[in-house]
């Protein structure tokens, strides 16, 4: 008699806990499908931010000497030209044809921009090119040139380092993403086997011998 008790009072604790742990396992499994769905509900995440050439110009000091201090992209002797297949705006292409060396140095920042985001860097590096050349009269530079060439570069680096910030934020969504997946499967198992559980609690509860009261 007491072992069929403390037997019923053991499994009445397991069917507590199984369905504390279904319940908890469907709450969760509803958080991550509601983030997954705010996630392909949001913007998508442009991997061609743009540059404005007011951004650019104003990070140029407005003498020479002061620039000199500014680090530049170093030339990595690229030789294939990674703009093939896209539009030169003239602006940009006469910059290219004065200065040789900057060729090179576009198919480097070419190299480092998606395919896709190509024609919209070629773009707005000519627009930059068009603003720095009649900037540069208004300023202490004696070199036209130099002052153009400095305005490609601080371009290339903003640009770059917005191209870069948008592709790590897109790899950290779809990890995210992933990992929601991942822990919903894992849920979606557990509640299958709380499940089964309870289901073959409920057959052993139904189909368990009757206890004879005393005195019957």
């Amino acid at each position: 008699m007491g072992q069929i008790i403390e037997k019923r009072y053991f499994l009445g604790t397991v069917r507590v806990v199984c369905l504390t742990l279904l319940v908890a396992a469907l709450a969760v499994v509803a958080i991550d499908v509601a983030e997954i769905s705010v996630d392909a509900r949001s913007a998508p995440v442009s991997l061609d931010p743009g540059v404005a050439a007011t951004d650019v110009l104003a990070r140029i000091p407005g003498a020479e000497n002061a620039n000199d201090l500014l680090s530049s992209q170093p030339d990595s002797g690229v030789q294939v030209p990674n703009a093939a297949g896209f539009v030169i705006p003239p602006a940009l292409q006469a910059a290219l044809l004065s200065d040789d060396a900057s060729q090179p140095v576009l198919n480097t920042w070419l190299g480092n921009v998606p395919v896709a985001a190509r024609q919209g860097f070629l773009d707005e590096l000519s627009t930059v090119v068009a603003r720095a050349t009649q900037h540069a009269a208004s300023w202490e530079w004696d070199n036209r040139q130099r002052y153009v060439a400095a305005a490609m570069t601080e371009y290339a680096r903003l640009k770059l380092d917005r191209i870069g910030a948008a592709q790590n934020e897109e790899a950290s969504l779809a990890g995210r993403d992933q990992r929601y997946l991942i822990s919903a499967a894992a849920l979606v198992a557990l509640i299958g086997v709380l499940t089964l559980l309870l289901i073959l609690l409920a057959i052993e509860r139904n189909t368990r011998p009757r206890v004879a009261t005393v005195g019957t």
